[in-house]
């Protein structure tokens, strides 16, 4: 299967911003995912009924939902989109849980990952959120990552950048 370049990576390039060159990529390197992790995420239990997380949905960030267990560890994450047909059928709200609900293994970045890996990870998977955990060994939910605050980071390292090498202060 044949992936092309994510919507973020080719709106780089028609910026003028090379993924492959030397600068443009430090840039990306310098910056770490903890840098910009948010806590704006919402969490569920695993027990939460249906009706619960129809709810907790209106409330979350792209319409996302992170299903954690009582240690933080990220058991799966729920969209709008992937309930379905169950999103606004009432009859199910008492059968229904998060755990059963939940996409297992959704992609995620590790605190410690640069931009860089952050920007090939959006693109692989063409999500505008993605969770933050501890490391890529461990499952800990620490946060979460907005793919346009990628993007804003990017493009700022980029214009101070530009600006130091032509002599310029900001």
């Amino acid at each position: 299967v044949w992936h092309g370049p994510s919507f973020f990576a080719d709106q780089l390039k028609r910026r003028g911003f090379d993924l492959q060159g030397g600068h443009d990529m430090a840039a990306l390197r310098s910056l770490k995912v903890h840098d910009l992790m948010r806590q704006d995420h919402v969490t569920v239990p695993p027990e939460a009924m249906l009706g619960t997380l129809r709810d907790r949905l209106r409330q979350a960030p792209l319409n996302e939902l992170f299903v954690v267990d009582g240690d933080d560890r990220l058991i799966g994450t729920i969209t709008l989109e992937e309930l379905g047909d169950a999103a606004f059928d009432q009859s199910h709200d008492q059968e229904l849980c998060a755990e059963n609900l939940a996409r297992r293994s959704p992609p995620v970045l590790a605190r410690s990952d640069d931009l860089q890996k952050a920007i090939r990870r959006f693109g692989e998977v063409d999500e505008g959120l993605l969770g933050v955990v501890d490391d890529h060994d461990g499952t800990r939910l620490l946060g979460c990552l907005h793919e346009r605050d990628v993007m804003r980071a990017y493009n700022t390292a980029l214009v101070n950048l530009r600006a130091e090498e032509h002599g310029e202060t900001l």
